[in-house]
């Protein structure tokens, strides 16, 4: 038997719309809301517009906004914001190519330069110092508030860095007229910032074991300690040849804060050293006035001599004066002088006010220097990698002018300065060599002096040296 499909049934469409009756409840509703709330919904939109221009980028600083404009009026035309931008000065960068990374024209860069140069020597700018950037921007219309249209030239520049003993200061330089066109001449105005420093002294004291150098690091200084310390005693002592095992030091020094943090040792105040049971002092002094300053003893008599012990900063010694084994020639020869060990590149200096008498290559002595001083000395600087600029034969030098770079040219198996004294075309041994003092402390200022020196020879006599 077959049996034919039963025809579908479809649901009548009038059961699928929405009854008349609430549809006409609908309209009335949205009537309702529109004629009598408007003001509920206007005040709701007025609060979301306002929440969208605090979201604003941060860089942007609200002190300054005003009160948010109508939606139908543009940003620019109302408020006017500073944007900040921090960076460092890169390795090899110069201040200009540094600007011009940001955007910075050309004229801008060379307006802040001039400017810079009346309170800063632009050549001392290092890699590593942060510059801050401070331009006026103004925010574009609402409908893309975080669009930001540079329309100002630079405002402010600002330069953090840190002097010799690490103490920050800053170079802020603000655009005389604010709110100028871009390309505008208006100059800046330099102010430099100084951070407060308190200075507190303390002691520092130990015994050589090796040399002054372990001995001061040891004791919790640095090496730029070790320098000043052993300044004081520059023109008593060559501390690369005269330290022994068992010798004693002891020093008041400055120890400067900036912040609350430490940030490196000042002057050395007070220095003694014991050197083979011969005691050496030395004081600082300056004047109130800040016109004289020197080291002396504790009679007044000035520690500065007219010749320094050694021709550069503390390096390992690799040679004494008298006889050695070339290690070229390889036989016995007297040495007649004193080989300083140190890398390429290091400075020395002239140990006195003289004349150059000579500044060339030899074959032996490779790129030398001889200079002619006072009273029949000559000193003599061989093996430099380089000389300074300036000295060539008949220039005056003075006491601890850097003359040249160590190095390793002519008859050199390594890099060092051979260093070498005549007296009347003969060679003698600097270290015994009695050169005369300079001027004590006028007699106007003895008075002066005495106050301030006992009291830190009576702290010298309580340290204690372990």
């Amino acid at each position: 038997m077959m049996f034919s499909p039963r025809p579908m049934r479809y649901k009548s469409a009038r059961k699928r719309k929405l009854p008349l009756f609430l549809f006409a409840l609908l309209v009335a509703g949205i009537g309702w809301l529109a004629n009598d709330n408007f003001g509920l919904i206007a005040k709701f939109q007025k609060e979301m517009l306002a929440y969208k221009i605090s979201q604003l980028p941060a860089i942007i600083s609200t002190a300054q906004a005003e009160e948010a404009p109508p939606a139908a009026q543009k940003i620019t035309n109302v408020v006017r914001h500073i944007s900040r931008e921090t960076d460092r000065i890169r390795g090899g960068e110069s201040l200009s190519a540094a600007l011009a990374r940001h955007d910075i024209s050309n004229q801008e860069s060379f307006q802040l330069a001039e400017a810079l140069r009346k309170e800063l020597n632009l050549r001392t700018i290092q890699p590593g110092d942060v510059f801050v950037l401070e331009r006026q921007v103004e925010p574009a219309a609402l409908v893309a508030p975080s669009v930001l249209v540079n329309t100002a030239p630079l405002y402010a520049f600002e330069l953090v860095r840190s002097d010799g003993f690490g103490v920050p200061a800053r170079y802020r330089a603000v655009r005389e007229k604010a709110g100028v066109a871009a390309g505008s001449d208006s100059a800046f105005t330099v102010t430099r910032i100084d951070t407060p420093v308190t200075k507190v002294s303390r002691s520092i004291s130990g015994k050589i074991s090796s040399s002054l150098y372990e001995g001061i690091l040891y004791a919790g200084g640095d090496p730029a300690l070790v320098n000043r310390f052993s300044d004081v005693f520059a023109w008593q002592l060559d501390f690369y040849r005269e330290v022994q095992k068992g010798d004693g030091f002891k020093m008041i020094v400055e120890t400067r804060f900036a912040d609350g943090r430490f940030i490196g040792y000042g002057r050395v105040l007070a220095a003694e050293y014991n050197n083979a049971g011969r005691q050496y002092r030395g004081f600082y002094f300056e004047s109130d006035d800040g016109k004289f300053t020197g080291i002396f003893d504790e009679q007044g008599n000035s520690l500065e001599k007219s010749f320094l012990r050694s021709p550069m900063e503390l390096a390992r010694i690799t040679s004494r004066y008298g006889q050695r084994f070339h290690p070229i020639l390889r036989q016995q020869k007297r040495h007649n002088g004193v080989d300083y060990g140190a890398s390429t590149g290091t400075p020395f200096w002239s140990i006195a006010d003289g004349v150059v008498l000579e500044a060339r290559y030899s074959l032996t002595a490779g790129k030398m220097i001889r200079i002619r001083h006072r009273n029949g000395f000559m000193t003599e600087y061989f093996h430099a990698s380089r000389i300074a600029p300036g000295v060539k034969v008949g220039a005056t030098i003075r006491q601890r002018q850097v003359i040249g770079y160590v190095g390793t040219t002519g008859r050199s198996t390594g890099p060092h300065l051979h260093f070498g004294m005549t007296l009347n075309k003969n060679y003698v041994d600097p270290s015994r060599q009695n050169f005369p003092a300079g001027k004590p402390v006028p007699s106007k200022l003895v008075k002066s002096y005495m106050s301030k020196v006992r009291p830190l020879a009576e702290k010298l006599e309580k340290i204690e040296v372990t």
